[in-house]
């Protein structure tokens, strides 16, 4: 349970992390966006501020739903009997769990793909400036969190199954939050990079250079099949575990409590 708790606190504090980004990147964008310097940034703003919100308040529901460590690890008092989740409930976990593992190779697939689309927009020269960090970042920041993603739903299964049943649903319910506010902060990002799949090609053919043109579509178009792909994964899972966080209220609900010892 303990190096459960630990990798749940891990990737909230990313989120929340990522949250803290945004809202700072969203402050970075009001003086430009005041001078009216360039078009897109009231737009980048306000994309800012969803993305932000998303992640904080889903970071501090997280952290507001989880139990305390020292009550999810606590041993039951000598003749105090556990209340047990039904297997069908561990069943339906595990094959959750099932569901995120057959995830992996695509997230693969994502991760390989962008590694050559950064060769190709970067080459293979020496970079002593380490100026190639920049786009190494944007490329494979949405990878990262689709990683986070989905360790995120393995491991609301793994603490689900191995979590006391009365703790149960508060549990499942951290992690759910914790799930919501990765789920929909990726697919924010994605419709983000979708809108600039279609404004940043223009402004390449502005510039009357075809094969630019050509190397701009067709890197937007191999990244969004495939991260398109990868998210539309993640949100059917997302939608199982509500699935299951749901049943889990409703088990809350008609559970006893556990009889004591006289």
């Amino acid at each position: 349970m303990l190096p459960g708790l630990m990798v749940f606190r891990a990737i909230n504090a990313f989120m929340f992390a990522m949250g803290v980004g945004a809202l700072a990147a969203t402050v970075a964008s009001w003086p430009l966006a005041a001078r009216g310097s360039a078009m897109w940034t009231g737009h980048f703003g306000a994309f800012a501020v969803k993305l932000s919100l998303t992640f904080l308040l889903g970071s501090l529901a997280a952290f507001a739903l989880m139990p305390a460590t020292s009550d999810t690890v606590r041993q039951l008092p000598p003749g105090e009997e556990e209340s047990l989740l039904p297997t069908v409930f561990k069943l339906l976990l595990l094959g959750l769990c099932l569901v995120v593992l057959l995830q992996i190779p695509s997230l693969v697939t994502w991760w390989t793909e962008d590694r050559a689309l950064l060769s190709e927009m970067t080459g293979n020269e020496r970079d002593p400036l380490g100026l190639h960090l920049v786009p190494a970042v944007i490329v494979f920041s949405l990878p990262v969190l689709a990683v986070a993603t989905l360790v995120s739903f393995a491991l609301s299964s793994i603490l689900g199954i191995a979590v006391r049943a009365e703790l149960s649903f508060r549990v499942l319910a951290a992690c759910v939050a914790l799930q919501g506010g990765l789920v929909l902060g990726g697919y924010l990002a994605l419709q983000e990079v979708h809108i600039l799949s279609s404004v940043v090609p223009t402004f390449v053919a502005n510039a009357s250079d075809p094969v630019a043109t050509a190397r701009v579509t067709g890197w937007f178009t191999r990244h969004n099949q495939i991260s398109d792909a990868v998210n539309r994964h993640l949100i059917w899972t997302f939608g199982g575990y509500l699935v299951i966080l749901m049943l889990s209220a409703y088990l809350s609900r008609l559970r006893k409590p556990a009889p004591t010892a006289p």
